[in-house]
């Protein structure tokens, strides 16, 4: 079985372009689609929804691996790492009310 390694996290400087959230899903397709086993940098809710979900097809059958921060991680850690922006913009907005 193919393996595909997506790296979040503070640590890792994305090797994507800022993309829409459709593009992200066909750049997923299109990494499924080559059919190697890679390493891809990558801080996008979008691509790592899309990459995960997509990889469990019959047609592409790929293991999805993530990491944070080097750290081995399911998707909802890495949702809970993206969702630390989030709860910092509510904790500062907060204090303003």
């Amino acid at each position: 079985m193919r393996k595909i390694k997506v790296y979040t996290g503070d640590l890792i400087i994305p090797f994507y372009r800022e993309l829409t959230p459709l593009m992200y899903v066909q750049e997923a397709i299109k990494i499924l689609d080559f059919n190697v086993d890679l390493k891809i940098n990558c801080n996008s809710p979008d691509f790592c929804s899309a990459i995960y979900y997509i990889s469990k097809l019959k047609k592409y059958n790929v293991e999805v691996e993530f990491y944070i921060n080097d750290k081995l991680s399911t998707l909802e850690e890495v949702f809970g790492e993206f969702n630390k922006a989030l709860d910092l913009i509510n904790e500062m907005c907060k204090n303003e009310e």
